[in-house]
């Protein structure tokens, strides 16, 4: 989606955000909308104890791909992909050949 797509989303909101609007607009928990912030991933101003955020940050965040989740490292390439079928928790598992047997079987 690109920055005209989210301000035409937005139009109707107004210039500048509190908390509770980015977290509904987000549909993000408050603690996670704080944290965001406390990162300076989302980008806010303070006023004393009050936190706003313009709404060109909040579509700041939504348009830079590095908030955006990669592939990990750490997932099996075969996860979700293995064509005998998937575990109840959605990992391959390992094929063994028909007429093989395990050891102790």
């Amino acid at each position: 989606m690109n920055i005209r797509n989210y301000y035409t989303m937005f139009k109707n909101e107004p210039d500048v955000l509190t908390v509770p609007d980015v977290v509904r607009l987000l549909q993000f928990g408050k603690n996670t909308v704080y944290s965001l912030i406390k990162e300076g991933r989302i980008g806010s101003i303070k006023q004393g104890k009050k936190i706003i955020v313009p709404k060109v940050c909040l579509v700041e965040f939504l348009t830079n791909a590095g908030n955006y989740q990669t592939p990990s490292p750490t997932v099996p390439n075969n996860l979700w992909t293995y064509e005998d079928g998937c575990d109840s928790v959605g990992v391959a598992r390992e094929y063994t050949k028909p007429n093989s047997q395990k050891k102790g079987a």
